[in-house]
């Protein structure tokens, strides 16, 4: 069964501060969502997947596939999947992909890899 946890963007005057982890994150214990002004977007979703460092990969962040960085977005039919393509996000490809930023750090990464 898949882990039900998610991150939550933080805000510090219009910038990316950090992310707020919240689920049942640490020994099993319920850590909730923050209710902040600063916090203007909506919280991601653990994919349930790692990378091949075994790096959890959560709704929003860049793989470097192939030679390819491709976000990680959800389809309400297909699931997670890479923004630019049709391919869903298997354990397969997660396996072989590796995690290297977030499209709130590292927008420029799109499109290429590190």
């Amino acid at each position: 069964m898949r882990e039900i946890k998610f991150r939550q963007p933080i805000w510090l005057n219009g910038k990316f501060s950090r992310f707020h982890y919240w689920g049942f994150v640490g020994e099993g214990a319920f850590h909730g969502p923050l209710d902040s002004r600063e916090s203007q977007q909506d919280s991601q979703q653990f994919t349930g997947l790692h990378d091949k460092n075994g790096r959890e990969i959560y709704e929003g962040d860049i793989l470097d596939c192939d030679g390819l960085a491709l976000q990680i977005m959800v389809d309400e039919y297909h699931g997670y999947r890479f923004m630019w393509g049709l391919d869903t996000l298997t354990k397969a490809n997660a396996m072989y992909g590796k995690v290297i930023g977030n499209i709130h750090e590292h927008s420029e990464l799109l499109g290429r890899a590190s």
